[in-house]
């Protein structure tokens, strides 16, 4: 049975305002960020870290950290957010303990 054109149009508007209220929480939101993990060689796990774009941060940190030399491989995780990467940042950070983090981790009194 076909639907009233009434009934059509305001289901077509209403899918139109979720839309348009998904992409204005998108916008808010910012854009996506990573999540990235440096090894070793033996894959002990040197260092994790956030940023927008993981090939100038692994630049940046080529020019800045003595123990980029030890970096053998890595891993990369978008988010949707850098909200979201900074709180799986944290949690990996606490739980996995990487060589070189420094912030993050809880201080010694």
């Amino acid at each position: 049975m076909p639907r009233h054109p009434r009934t059509t149009g305001l289901e077509e508007w209403e899918g139109q305002v979720i839309v348009a209220a998904i992409r204005k929480a998108e916008r808010k939101r910012g854009p996506r960020a990573a999540l990235y993990r440096l090894y070793g060689a033996d894959g002990t796990l040197l260092y994790v870290g956030i940023t927008f774009d993981p090939k100038t941060r692994f630049w940046q940190h080529g020019d800045r950290k003595e123990w980029w030399w030890e970096v053998a491989s890595n891993t990369v995780t978008w988010y949707r957010s850098r909200y979201d990467a900074l709180r799986a940042e944290t949690a990996a950070i606490e739980a996995e303990r990487p060589l070189y983090n420094v912030r993050g981790l809880p201080q010694a009194d």
